[in-house]
């Protein structure tokens, strides 16, 4: 574990001094030095504040801590879970090491109770008709929310407030009584829910203290922004956004519906696309997006302890384009995890998407990728890099390794009479090979129904009916029958028409590329 050091002369030797962990308990948080007799001072700074903004105003204890210092953990109706503590030097308020934050709840959190999480890893996103879904025996969906599907700063009036850090913050009731239905009814099914959690601001200009200041609001491909979490104001908007969501769906009644987890943001590599905030090099981008999930897991935490965080990474590894529009893969997963020792390591996994190489060609196992560390991309075809790569001991949490879920991927149905076989092939085999790994908990198939804006992909189990302008289940897919039966005993014969197309002989068997 990293730990923040003070050295200080002691009778002509040198003696150090160390924050081991901030523990939050329901009224107080409990500092942890090692045993030292020195006189120590710690400073408190906020969660966007660096230390470079140290002043001794910030300055909350002075003295020789008998191996635990505790404060209070609330201070004007703020919840210093979310404050940043650092050693300093007591004289010259010089820091020494880096600033460090919350990363154990005793008995802080409100719940414990065990949130759904299916043994079965079979997943579909955008569902439209839940009760498809629970035909198709789906175990998990994702649903994306907006920061401003919870928090209303546009309506003068709105139907309804929450009072939060002593402000009256306006709800967005009628998106919220939306998910408040759906997840009820998924809950009801033993479904499992995960939250992709994005910040598309319906006001697009600069008065709205959701935007990032550095997001590009003309050049933008998405309008998906950064979250802003840069100053108070706007950090206690996204704490409130998230805290509401964890309270609101982890209620021991299941009034809502319940939500295991939320994905914090989309895709980083590709940021200027995806997490906007203009054109931003890799340790700029990551010092934001480590604050957003820290921030996120805090929040959760303060509600209930078995709720998951997760980063979001696209196929993406070591490729690497404009270094100011995109990170690689492996950078963005080494240099996070190396943010979250540094300021006091915190359970965050991995939600990932192993899209094939051509987002048009569904036959993955034509990929030009490599089975090294250094391949390009990472995709079905060499999915097993990631899963060995997240062992490594600078990646784990505690000795554990971080899960894994496959949040958003799926094949396109390419045109001709063979067209639906060959999507619904690479299905079957991307579930054998998934179902095999133990490191990935989830795959949740993208799409359940097609979708007219999605630059020609035709990803779903279901062709689509958009007359009307609503977008509605038309024809199944022959992939539907293959989706419905892959977690099933019977899932051989379901996938026994895959092996021609893949160039298999048996299950397990490397596919000849001649395969068509």
């Amino acid at each position: 574990m990293a730990a923040v050091v003070l050295w200080q002369a002691v009778g002509g030797a040198l003696c150090a001094a160390r924050i081991e962990k901030i523990v939050a308990h329901e009224n107080s948080l409990e500092i942890v030095l090692n045993e030292t007799k020195q006189t120590l001072a710690i400073a408190e700074l906020a969660s966007y504040e660096d230390v470079n903004e140290l002043q001794a105003s910030k300055i909350i204890w002075t003295g020789q801590p008998d191996g635990e210092v505790k404060i209070p953990r609330f201070s004007n109706k703020y919840d210093r879970i979310y404050s940043k503590f650092i050693l300093v030097d007591p004289l010259s308020c010089t820091p020494v090491g880096s600033a460090r934050s919350v990363t154990e709840f005793s008995d802080a959190a409100q719940r414990s109770f065990p949130l759904p999480r299916p043994v079965g890893k079979k997943g579909l996103t955008c569902v439209v008709d839940i009760e498809d879904a629970v035909a198709l025996g789906v175990k998990y969906v994702n649903d994306n929310i907006l920061l401003e599907s919870i928090i209303d700063l546009n309506t003068p009036t709105p139907e309804a407030t929450f009072r939060y850090e002593g402000i009256e913050i306006g709800l967005n009731m009628p998106a919220i009584r939306h998910f408040d239905a759906k997840f009820k009814r998924l809950t009801e099914e033993g479904v499992a829910i995960f939250v992709v959690f994005l910040n598309r601001p319906l006001r697009m200009d600069r008065s709205n203290p959701l935007i990032h200041p550095a997001s590009d609001l003309k050049g933008s491909p998405t309008g998906i922004f950064a979250f802003n979490v840069e100053n108070e104001t706007a950090c206690r908007y996204y704490r409130a956004a998230v805290e509401f969501m964890v309270e609101r769906y982890t209620r021991p009644d299941k009034k809502y519906g319940l939500i295991s987890a939320l994905i914090v943001g989309n895709e980083l590599q590709q940021h200027w696309q995806w997490y906007n905030m203009g054109l931003a090099d890799a340790d700029t981008v990551l010092d934001n997006y480590h604050r957003a999930v820290r921030l996120a897991w805090l929040a959760a935490q303060k509600h209930h302890r078995d709720f998951r965080i997760y980063i979001s990474m696209d196929q993406h590894w070591t490729f690497q384009g404009d270094a100011m529009r995109m990170i690689r893969g492996d950078e963005l997963l080494n240099n996070l995890a190396a943010h979250s020792r540094d300021q006091g390591d915190f359970p965050w996994h991995i939600a990932f998407h192993p899209y094939p190489e051509n987002l048009f060609e569904p036959r993955f196992w034509l990929d030009k990728v490599t089975f090294e560390p250094s391949t390009p991309k990472i995709t079905f075809k060499n999915i097993e890099v990631l899963a060995e790569y997240v062992k490594r001991d600078t990646l784990r949490f505690g000795g554990m390794v971080r899960d894994i879920v496959l949040s958003e991927q799926g094949f396109h149905t390419p045109d001709g009479p063979d067209g639906q076989r060959i999507q619904a092939a690479a299905y079957a085999y991307s579930y054998y090979k998934i179902a095999r790994i133990p490191e990935i908990s989830a795959y949740m198939l993208h799409r359940h129904v097609d979708h007219p804006d999605e630059g020609g992909l035709r990803l779903g189990l279901w062709t689509v009916d958009s007359s009307g302008g609503s977008y509605r289940p038309d024809k199944k897919k022959f992939i539907w029958t293959v989706f419905k039966y892959a977690d099933t005993p019977q899932w051989q014969s379901y996938f026994e028409f895959a092996k021609s197309l893949i160039g298999i002989e048996n299950w397990g068997d490397e596919p000849t590329l001649n395969a068509r």
